[in-house]
């Protein structure tokens, strides 16, 4: 219903034979057509803007030993970002910590300078940090913070493809007469 003449293509790229599945893929698709949706509203910006824009996808989950099926959510990574690990009682590890001492750097960074790298420039980054790429309408990738800390592609080129077309037609209808 969502998708109406679009359906048949998301159902392709998006196969499911059972609740399983379909729980599955839905949880996929939300996550492929938001991170599209936060790499096009980016692009423009930036395009608006002349400014730089960052995206990330935060994908380490709070270890909740209580709730695992919460995984990673929004709003999860403020305790990484803000240093707030030891307030929350949970069984932390290592690498939770690392990472949340990278986070910081990245947001001490962007508040001196308006780049997470540090650097005033597109100049390597100054802390030694994983360069955090400004967004470019012609590289469609964010910044992933989690496991992996580094660029990652927003989704698959089919998946892409959909998205892109299917949330600028979107954007399209909604746009005021001129």
């Amino acid at each position: 219903k969502e998708f109406k003449t679009d359906a048949p293509e998301f159902e392709k790229m998006s196969p499911a034979h059972n609740a399983e599945e379909a729980n599955r893929m839905l949880q996929e698709a939300t996550r492929d057509g938001n991170r599209v949706a936060m790499f096009l509203w980016a692009s423009q910006h930036e395009l608006d803007s002349g400014r730089p824009v960052y995206t990330y996808y935060f994908d380490r989950a709070i270890p909740w030993p209580q709730h695992p099926e919460f995984g990673a959510f929004h709003s999860g990574e403020l305790p990484y970002f803000f240093l707030n690990l030891p307030i929350l009682d949970r069984p932390w590890t290592a690498a939770d910590r690392r990472l949340s001492r990278v986070c910081a750097a990245y947001l001490k960074n962007f508040a001196e300078t308006g780049n997470p790298n540090g650097t005033t420039s597109t100049d390597a980054p100054a802390t030694g940090l994983p360069e955090w790429d400004a967004v470019h309408s012609d590289t469609p990738s964010t910044m992933q913070l989690g496991a992996h800390v580094g660029p990652m592609p927003l989704a698959d080129k089919a998946r892409l493809d959909f998205w892109t077309r299917y949330l600028n037609a979107l954007a399209a209808k909604a746009a005021p007469p001129v």
